[in-house]
Parts: C-alpha cells; sequence; structure tokens
C-alpha cells in the first residue's frame, strides 16, 4: 500500500517514534497494518526482531516516512486501523466538546499514569485518531477505551450508579472538601479548553472547582485534569 499523509476519512492512521510503536507493539498489535523502519535508526535489528516474533509486517523505507511524517526526526512509524470502541463500567474521564488534539493526546497519556482507562468524549471532538493525538499520548493512546456520545445526558442514561463531577469555576465546591470513597465509582467531566462546561452541568452530578489565586483566569486542561486525578486516584495509586 502507498501511504500519503494522514487523513480523517482513511480507515487507519499512523503513530510516530519508536517508544509509541513499541507501546503499541505491546498493547494492541492486532491493530497493526505494518511498521515503517527508517535506515537511520539505530536499533533497527532489535525491532525487527520484535516485530518478527509477533508475525508484523514491517517495511524499511526512508521514502514513505518522509512522505507521511513531515519532520526529519521520526525514524519509526506504526500504521494502525481505527476501530469503534465501547468503554466499560469503571471510572471514567468525560470530555465536552475538547477541540485541541496536543492537549487531548497529554490527557489520554495521564488517565493511564493515574490508572484510568475509560475515555468518554461528548458531543463534537477533534480528530482522536490524528497523529498529533497519538504522538502526545506516547502511546498510552493504545492503554484505553474511548467512546462518543451525542450529548451528556446519553452518557448520564448509560452510567447512572457513580459520582458525577464536573469541574467548573463558578462553584463553590473546592476539590480539598471532596470525599473521594476508593470504592465507588466516579466520572470527572471537564470542559472545552476555551468555553469550558455549559451553565446547565451546574446541575449534574456534584460539579467541583480547584482553588486557585486570582491571578490567572483558569488553569490549563491539561493540568486541571491532572491534578483531579490526582485526587481520586491517589489511594489507589499509593
Amino acid at each position: 500500500m502507498k501511504y500519503k499523509a494522514y487523513r480523517k476519512e482513511d480507515l487507519y492512521s499512523y503513530i510516530f517514534g519508536a517508544f509509541p510503536v513499541i507501546e503499541l507493539i505491546e498493547a494492541k498489535p492486532e491493530l497493526i497494518i505494518e511498521v515503517i523502519i527508517s535506515n537511520k535508526y539505530n536499533e533497527i535489528e532489535n525491532l525487527v526482531t520484535i516485530l518478527e516474533s509477533k508475525g508484523i509486517n514491517y517495511n524499511i523505507d526512508d521514502k514513505t516516512i518522509n512522505r507521511i511524517a513531515n519532520k526529519g526526526n521520526i525514524f519509526v512509524v506504526g500504521v494502525f486501523k481505527k476501530v469503534d470502541q465501547t468503554i466499560g463500567d469503571d471510572n471514567h474521564i468525560v470530555l465536552h466538546s475538547p477541540s485541541n488534539m496536543g492537549n487531548l493526546g497529554t490527557i489520554i497519556r495521564t488517565m493511564v499514569g493515574f490508572g484510568l482507562h475509560d475515555l468518554a468524549i461528548i458531543g463534537n471532538s477533534c480528530d482522536i485518531y490524528n497523529p498529533m493525538v497519538t504522538r502526545a499520548s506516547m502511546g498510552a493512546f493504545f492503554k484505553v477505551r474511548i467512546e462518543f456520545f451525542n450529548n451528556i445526558h446519553k452518557y448520564l442514561e448509560r452510567f447512572k450508579d457513580r459520582k458525577i463531577h464536573p469541574f467548573m469555576l463558578s462553584l463553590k465546591n473546592p476539590l480539598k472538601l471532596v470525599d473521594v470513597n476508593p470504592e465507588g465509582k466516579f466520572s470527572l467531566v471537564f470542559g472545552n479548553e476555551g468555553s469550558g462546561l455549559p451553565d446547565f452541568f451546574e446541575d449534574i452530578g456534584e460539579p467541583i472547582f480547584i482553588p486557585q489565586t486570582d491571578e490567572v483566569d483558569s488553569l490549563n486542561l491539561t493540568m486541571a485534569a491532572g491534578i483531579a486525578m490526582f485526587w481520586f486516584m491517589k489511594e489507589k495509586i499509593g
């Protein structure tokens, strides 16, 4: 197959970099169509040994990498199938209309770091399969399940027996006062990078805000999500 620069309508996507590709090989080898390796990669023999042991197709082809990666420092590319996913009934991160692909990838990586593996996306979203997302996740993308819901009400219809915590600026329920039941299930809900959550989320579940000084308008989405994940998972991760 002659691969071109990534397009959203394609049935496959790419992940760039040796470490993320190895994460893909370990987590979801069944999704891999092919691994493309540059002659400049200094561990070709080791990677080829891994690929051959798992029966994964590979090709050593600098020309193809240059055509699809648009960067001079990419030496390994994983080509993988896009598949529909369904989240489980564990703890969830819920993102409402995320628009920044780098932020989305970083949040996914942070989720895995704190032992969370289910991501619900509400409404419109940036392209989750864009290589900017998979690269920012450093391969953690393949350790999470991602499911889309048209609106928050569709999500709540399916996931009822849990605490819902929208993170908002306009409320007086600080994170430090939230009682976290390590045995209970929760969903942490975050809004769009620019607009945050719509006002009606104040009436959903138990809204929370992260205390901060008045010297900034708000925390970056990835920072806020990371703080929240740590707070809710600190007992489980020790």
